[in-house]
């Protein structure tokens, strides 16, 4: 019974990276037209932001000021 389950958990997450993985890379050009992501961190632009899988918070460098 647990070689059957060690079995069914390794072809899930197998399965799972295979499925989950992106061939194509992320291209981001470089203007700068700084963002602050929502972890506080800047980002040269939105392009390389949302190749980071990061979220905006504001436009322009970080702090966000309100």
């Amino acid at each position: 019974m647990k070689n059957q389950m060690l079995i069914v958990f390794m072809l899930f997450f197998t399965i799972d990276s295979v499925y989950s993985y992106n061939p194509k890379p992320c291209i981001c050009p470089r203007v700068w037209g700084p963002v602050c992501s929502t972890t506080g961190k800047t980002y040269s632009n939105t392009r390389v932001l949302e190749c980071n899988h990061a979220i905006e918070a504001c436009k322009g460098e970080c702090p966000c000021y309100s």
